[in-house]
């Protein structure tokens, strides 16, 4: 079965960075559309794009990724590790411990809640790093004809205009039907 979509199916220009085509046509009803209707409008046809049509409109409306929240400095990551209930009560018995005049006690528990904000700055360091990889391990790919060919492409690679090639794979069960249009799941 194959489907035709815009790209991103986002028509909100602040989410997707290929919003900008479809900003011109706000609350289209895509479902609506004859698919004549809809190649004409993504301005390609159903033997798919030319390799030329793909880069100009990567060129123009950038990879069909999600913008990624900007990542907090080192500072600021080994800063947020005194942000905890327990580490402020341990400043305040430092602090007052000190005052008091035991300043090997004072620096004891100071070095206790230093010690222990390294540890969560590496530990949080590490696992920033394995969920990037995870991250780059499931990118996901799409189908898509392009000059009359199937090939496979990186979902980011898509662009406005890309014939996808949608595949259900999985049991046949119940969930199924709604997902193919079929009446009755036997």
């Amino acid at each position: 079965m194959a489907a035709i979509l815009p790209g991103r199916l986002s028509l909100d220009p602040s989410i997707s960075s290929m919003g900008s085509m479809f900003a011109c046509m706000p609350n289209l009803p895509w479902h609506a559309l004859s698919i004549q209707e809809i190649l004409e409008r993504l301005g390609t046809s159903l033997r798919g794009l030319s390799p030329e049509e793909v880069r100009q409109r990567q060129a123009q409306y950038g990879l069909n990724t999600s913008p990624r929240p900007p990542q907090p400095s080192a500072w600021k990551r080994f800063l947020r590790q005194f942000h905890n209930a327990l580490i402020y009560v341990l400043l305040v018995s430092a602090v007052i411990t000190a005052f008091l005049g035991y300043w090997v006690d004072a620096g004891v528990i100071l070095g206790v809640v230093l010690v222990n904000a390294l540890i969560g700055f590496i530990q949080e360091g590490r696992a920033e790093e394995a969920l990037e990889a995870v991250r780059n391990l499931l990118s996901p790919r799409a189908k898509v004809r392009r000059e009359g060919r199937l090939i496979e492409v990186a979902a980011e690679e898509l662009v406005p205009g890309d014939v996808v090639i949608v595949e259900f794979r999985g049991p046949h069960t119940g969930r199924s039907a709604a997902f193919t249009g079929q009446k009755s799941p036997c």
